[in-house]
């Protein structure tokens, strides 16, 4: 008998804890001959870009949030970086203004040397009590996507974009570290709801053939909000290194452009499917997808529909679903391959490269530290650009594991430069900084955000993204208390030594990796959803033939197999 889906790979001797049952096989593959796939399938990567512009269009106008926080930032370079254009402005602006003398002034608690200075206590503290707010806003957004929706007149991406503005008022008008405290949990609240919501945005209104692209370009905005974060505080410390507060004002900008991106950014269809608001949903379809040549409305709704419905009732649940269904049989799984793809961030080394890099490199001995600062994101760009279209041919899985094994050496080759203090141990670090952030850009910049929203099923998509991007949060909070004591001189004194221990904790990331992240380029989620009740392992997912590929309704150029 043959089989719609051929597992060809798992068939050749596989481990114990590898097999597939075959009987689940045929009749999971059974189950599905009724099941619609989307017409989307038979489009190329470059063809879907063409045709389904407006959701690209939409796509990067949300994406523009990311930008925002990377800016804001920058300008607190001592702080978390972590969201979209919006959110990249919003936090890593106030990141680099840490480093400012002005601001050291006004925020000083404390004296270093006969000079005033900011306690590192209070650093970590800015950082840890920022996360704590983040982490909280991560699920606060799940369950106000699913409640009020994404993007209505009184939705998710509206709350945000107020508490956005909230938090600069008061960071922009701040006079002591107490009242900086206060815009800063405001911030990275509405950073963490923004990055639950966007990421299951995007998951949701981009065709699949450029899902990783688009989820990637988060971090592409976030990058340039960091770039431009740290240009309008390098420029600060070279004309008026006295005056901070306008650099900072900068953020109303980026948040104004934002709120005229809200006005027409659609609701995801998703969302109303799962309200079983038939009408409404397809207006949204419309309004994305509306006026293309062959494009069946209501066929590609019976898709959502149908999906929604099939995995329900696998799961013997009704419309509504609760937390703890995302660790219930194979979502469980889903949900450790989402954890890790975005946890590799901040295990990698991020929170010093990123969240402390001014304050680092300064700590560190290096010159110009505002200068490498610059150059670093600029190469981030860079890297996340190419990554972007990588992601789609290369792979997802593949990218991820490379460039975590590269970032894992070049953490060692760091920390040990540390081990002299020479002119030659300082290039040769930089050199390695270099390289760093070139394999992070290529892989788990783009490709974490990524992981984070597609593992999931499209049920439960908002919780679980929301879950993932959670505990990432709570793993860059522990990151925020701790890096400032490892390198500060006034505590452990580490300096690049700290790499030591991000190049440990790569380790058990990379092993986990390759047992547990799939191969989801150029997958739909109706596949992802039959190779994971197959439980496919991960590694072979890219070798294995599912039913819509049998039955050759998907475009030959993006079979990888």
């Amino acid at each position: 008998m043959s089989h719609e889906i051929n597992v060809v790979a798992a068939a050749a001797t596989p481990a114990v804890d590898e097999k597939i049952d075959v009987q689940h096989v045929e009749d999971a593959a059974v189950k599905r001959e009724a099941v619609l796939e989307t017409k989307l399938a038979k489009y190329t990567r470059w063809e879907a870009l063409r045709i389904y512009w407006k959701a690209v269009m939409f796509g990067c106008m949300c994406n523009w949030a990311a930008l925002n926080d990377g800016v804001s930032a920058t300008q607190n370079s001592t702080e978390e970086v972590v969201c979209l254009c919006l959110q990249q402005f919003q936090n890593q602006l106030p990141g680099n203004i840490i480093a400012n003398q002005g601001f050291i002034d006004t925020m000083a608690n404390t004296v270093t040397d006969g000079v005033p200075a900011i306690s590192a206590y209070t650093i970590s503290l800015w950082g840890g009590v920022g996360a704590m707010a983040q982490t909280i806003g991560q699920f606060a957004g799940a369950s106000s996507s699913d409640y009020i929706g994404r993007n209505l007149a009184r939705g998710t991406m509206t709350c945000f974009t107020v508490l956005f503005l909230a938090a600069s008022f008061m960071e922009v008008f701040s006079t002591n570290w107490k009242l900086w405290l206060g815009g800063k949990v405001l911030s990275q609240l509405a950073l963490g709801m923004a990055i639950s919501t966007i990421v299951t945005y995007l998951s949701e209104i981009t065709p699949f053939q450029l899902r990783g692209t688009m989820m990637g370009a988060y971090q592409f905005f976030f990058g340039f909000g960091q770039f431009f974060g740290s240009i309008a505080t390098q420029v600060l410390s070279i004309t008026d290194p006295t005056k901070w507060r306008p650099a900072l004002a900068s953020e109303f900008i980026f948040t104004g452009f934002f709120m005229i991106f809200l006005i027409f950014l659609p609701e995801s269809p998703y969302y109303y499917a799962k309200k079983k608001d038939d009408v409404n949903a397809k207006k949204m379809l419309k309004k994305l997808y509306g006026g293309i040549d062959g494009y069946d409305i209501d066929y590609e709704y019976q898709v959502i529909q149908q999906a929604l419905e099939a995995e329900a009732a696998l799961h013997h649940e009704q419309s509504r679903s609760d937390w703890a269904e995302i660790f219930r049989g194979s979502n469980l799984r889903r949900t450790i391959a989402g954890v890790l793809g975005i946890i590799a961030q901040p295990l990698s080394g991020g929170p010093v490269f990123w969240s402390y890099s001014s304050y680092f490199f300064t700590v560190s001995g290096f010159q110009h530290p505002f200068l490498i600062t610059v150059i670093i994101f600029l190469l981030l760009i860079v890297a996340v650009a190419i990554a972007l279209v990588c992601c789609e041919t290369v792979g997802r899985r593949t990218l991820l594991l490379w460039g975590n094994i590269a970032m894992l050496f070049f953490n060692i080759g760091i920390a040990v430069t540390g081990s002299f203090n020479t002119s030659g141990s300082s290039r040769a670090a930089l050199a390695f900084v270099i390289l760093w952030v070139l394999a992070y850009g290529l892989s788990v910049a783009p490709i974490g955000f990524a992981a984070s929203g597609e593992t999931s099923t499209p049920r439960l998509r908002a919780k679980t993204t929301s879950f993932n991007l959670g505990v990432f949060a709570a793993v860059y909070l522990i990151f925020q208390w701790t890096v400032p004591y490892m390198i500060a001189a006034d505590a452990a004194n580490l300096g690049v030594k700290a790499l030591y221990i991000f190049a440990g904790f790569l380790v058990p990331t990379i092993i986990a990796l390759y047992f547990f992240y799939p191969e989801t380029s150029g997958r739909t989620y109706q596949e992802l959803d039959e190779l994971f009740e197959c439980k496919v392992p991960a590694r072979k997912f890219k070798s294995t033939q599912t039913s819509v590929e049998a039955a050759n309704l998907k475009n030959t150029g993006l079979i990888t197999h």
